[in-house]
């Protein structure tokens, strides 16, 4: 998998790539470290959710396939959706936790404030964690985490015990996606 730094000035590297191992390693610390802070539990339905809220990037793919290594479900959340939709969506699957970066934070936190998503506990951002963004997360009831933190976390637990895959069954559900209809009305949202 490859991606590219871009500098606050637009200056972009060249690619730099990880080998499958690499994306192995990371996929599975992330899933340990989920499991390790607690940070994902079965929803009403009995089903393990996590939130994905951002542009994609090569942590929207690992933190996917650290949700599926823990028998869990994806709910992607395109980053141009509003604070009315997350709520919806939020409320709707009973998300714990939701993997995004600094930009769709307030929206998060607007979502969260109207009391409509009691069961969200904690947002993981994949650009780190700064005094603002820790501010503002906690203003509204919301745990922040870094996803580096996650990560080493679980890598940690793997280091010191290992740590076990619980997979999906092939009738498990694997992407919960929405879709808002023409109005962009969010009670009109339509599950892909």
């Amino acid at each position: 998998m490859g991606f590219r730094a871009v500098s606050t000035s637009g200056f972009a590297t060249p690619y730099i790539y990880c080998s499958y191992s690499e994306c192995l390693a990371r996929t599975d610390a992330f899933a340990a470290g989920l499991e390790t802070l607690n940070l994902v539990e079965r929803n009403p339905d009995n089903m393990l959710v996590l939130g994905l809220y951002m542009k994609n990037c090569m942590e929207w793919v690992l933190a996917e396939h650290a949700i599926y290594a823990l028998g869990g479900a994806t709910v992607p959340f395109y980053d141009t959706l509003g604070p009315d939709t997350v709520q919806f969506i939020l409320k709707q699957t009973g998300a714990k936790s939701l993997v995004c970066t600094r930009a769709e934070l307030s929206h998060v936190c607007d979502a969260k404030v109207s009391g409509d998503c009691p069961t969200l506990y904690a947002v993981i951002l994949v650009d780190g964690v700064t005094p603002d963004a820790a501010k503002m997360a906690a203003g509204s009831g919301l745990g922040v985490l870094s996803y580096a933190k996650v990560e080493a976390t679980g890598a940690e637990r793997i280091a010191e015990g290992g740590h076990e895959h619980d997979p999906p069954s092939p009738d498990d559900v694997a992407t919960f996606c929405y879709t808002s209809g023409t109005t962009g009305d969010p009670k009109g949202a339509l599950i892909t």
